[in-house]
């Protein structure tokens, strides 16, 4: 599926802009969510995790998951698009 690891790259660095750590209109869990979903986006814009594998990999409720990317696309830091049963994230900062 698309939004799984490239081989052989199970851990390692995300580049998180300052103007995105600096940011004070962004919440804790909506920062972790955020970076998250970066480090799924190594090679293309876009990415696919699924929210059973951001919450269970944040420790956060999958309901609080879905709260959380709204609030981020509401925001204007995540664009949310549905692709056919999948959806589709694209962190814009």
């Amino acid at each position: 599926m698309g939004g799984e690891r490239p081989k052989g790259q199970r851990y390692g660095y995300v580049r998180i802009p300052r103007p995105l750590i600096e940011n004070k209109n962004l919440l804790a869990h909506e920062f972790r969510v955020l970076v998250f979903l970066k480090s799924f986006c190594i090679s293309k814009p876009t990415c696919w995790p699924s929210i059973t594998l951001i919450a269970g990999c944040l420790g956060i409720d999958k309901r609080q998951i879905r709260r959380t990317l709204k609030s981020l696309n509401h925001k204007g830091f995540l664009e949310t698009k549905r692709v056919g049963r999948y959806n589709e994230y694209r962190p814009l900062k």
